[in-house]
């Protein structure tokens, strides 16, 4: 397939949001999805609103490229500008699929935390996912965490074709997503860091 004509980068967007709202709604949030320049979500509990733009990115096994984000700082003033327009805080959610760790991070902080903490790029901010990197995003008190470990898609992928129809799709089930509690090397809570 022509890389220009696949729909894959936005379908691993939508899953990327998903995977937010999911891990959100877990922690007690009601949410709303958003169609708006700079923002995906909107989340709020306990009278506390945020508008939240979601970043994902998928690293195939055996890839060569560099394990990085970047979070272009235009996408940030257009999240902040809809977040102060109906008075929320915003905030950005970064999920990093990692097909050869058979992981998938999700790392959740404040917009100030971002521009504070990571180094600055000629659009933005660089994030790096090498192991070093994302213990540290986890070790970070600013950043929420949570981990879908263990993907399992051994029966998807050995499953009969569906053109065939040979046999039934049968799909995996993985575990669910663990969070982890804020301040503990253990676990740590969804949660919204402060600014």
């Amino acid at each position: 397939m022509n890389p220009a004509q696949t729909r894959a980068p936005h379908h691993i967007g939508r899953f990327g949001e998903c995977f937010v709202t999911y891990a959100l709604i877990r922690r007690g949030f009601e949410l709303a999805t958003v169609d708006h320049v700079g923002a995906d979500l909107i989340a709020e509990r306990d009278g506390e609103r945020c508008a939240i733009s979601v970043k994902t990115r998928l690293f195939r096994e055996a890839s060569t490229e560099s394990k990085m984000l970047v979070i272009e700082e235009t996408g940030l003033q257009r999240l902040c500008s809809f977040a102060a327009q109906f008075a929320m805080t915003p905030m950005i959610a970064y999920v990093v699929c990692l097909s050869a760790d058979k992981k998938i991070h999700l790392f959740f902080s404040s917009v100030a935390h971002v521009r504070s903490r990571f180094k600055k790029a000629k659009l933005g901010y660089s994030l790096y996912f090498s192991d070093s990197n994302i213990q540290q995003h986890i070790d970070d008190p600013e950043v929420a965490y949570a981990c879908w470990r263990e993907e399992n898609l051994e029966r998807f992928e050995r499953g009969a074709t569906l053109v065939s129809g040979a046999a039934p799709l049968v799909v995996a089930r993985p575990e669910a997503p663990q969070i982890r509690q804020a301040g503990s090397s253990e676990h740590r809570k969804l949660c919204f860091p402060t600014a």
